[in-house]
């Protein structure tokens, strides 16, 4: 059986603990929107997909351009997959790593594997007044690692993280059932200051991302002409989404107990101020009333 004040504490508390629940929520969702495609067990989660495009009327010569090598043959399939801290690709053919069909890295150091020199693809020789030959290439990693790199930031993110497990702290100790605790007023209002800076934050981090890949989306394929398609990650987009929603709804429920909190302390200072002058009324009406008596008793006393 479950004690009766336990069931009161948590009844009477409901308000803190539903925020508190949507405040752990969030920090869980934001981390793994994070280390998304940091390994090869959370490639689902990423921002954008990077593919050559089937379609393209150039996508003959992307084949071509991998059949010269053995190994490099079935490269024009690869699935290239974009997160906050990493790249990863996807669907290499069996003869290029062996076994490995999937590999990761971090995404400012994908410049520097093998793997990003073989996928590049000669397009235009030009020759020169000097009778030298420049190459123009497209590398289908290098556009996933420019925009990621440059476009879509992490900071925003990890920044937002770190404000919401300190948040989370906070609630926890506001939610204490002891009301002598130190600084418990202040903190309160602390709260209200930090959800607002939350909501801002990662309000403009949602927006950008949005932004982010948006813009890769449409000029991306212009840059390569038609070569490389870029595809958003839904469930990241949902994840980020679902954390700015819940942020929002926290701050609606802590902002909601806090407007309560004065309400029910202003109705009690109303109540103790109408009790307090009633009864000054009173004892006013009583030394009136009494006064005559006073009077008689103590020409009682004089008399005697």
């Amino acid at each position: 059986m479950i004690p009766a004040s336990s069931i009161w504490f948590c009844l009477k508390r409901m308000p803190r603990i539903l925020a508190l629940t949507f405040n752990i929520i969030v920090i869980f969702i934001s981390i793994f929107l994070l280390v998304g495609c940091s390994n090869t067990s959370n490639m689902s989660t990423f921002i954008t997909k990077y593919t050559f495009d089937s379609q393209s009327p150039f996508y003959s010569v992307i084949q071509k351009s991998f059949q010269n090598s053995k190994k490099l043959k079935g490269l024009e399939n690869i699935k290239v997959k974009a997160g906050f801290l990493g790249i990863c690709i996807s669907n290499i053919p069996t003869n290029y790593y062996g076994n490995i069909t999937s590999i990761c890295y971090p995404k400012k150091k994908i410049d520097q594997v093998s793997l990003y020199k073989d996928v590049a693809i000669e397009l235009i020789n030009q020759s020169t007044s000097n009778s030298t030959t420049q190459a123009a290439d497209l590398n289908i990693l290098e556009l996933a690692r420019i925009t990621n790199v440059n476009v879509i930031h992490p900071y925003i993110l990890i920044a937002t993280i770190a404000l919401i497990c300190a948040l989370c702290l906070l609630v926890i100790y506001v939610t204490i059932p002891y009301p002598s605790l130190p600084l418990r007023y202040q903190i309160n209002k602390l709260i209200l200051i930090w959800t607002a800076v939350l909501i801002l934050l990662w309000g403009i981090g949602s927006t950008w991302l949005h932004v982010g890949v948006h813009s890769s989306r449409l000029l991306v394929p212009s840059a390569s002409m038609g070569m490389v398609k870029v595809q958003k990650g839904k469930k990241a987009s949902a994840m980020s989404w679902f954390c700015f929603a819940g942020l929002l709804i926290e701050t609606c429920i802590l902002w909601g107990i806090y407007i309560r909190d004065r309400k029910t302390l202003s109705q009690e200072i109303n109540e103790i101020h109408t009790h307090s002058k009633n009864d000054t009324e009173m004892n006013k009406k009583y030394s009136i009333d009494s006064e005559p008596y006073n009077k008689y008793a103590s020409d009682s006393s004089t008399l005697h």
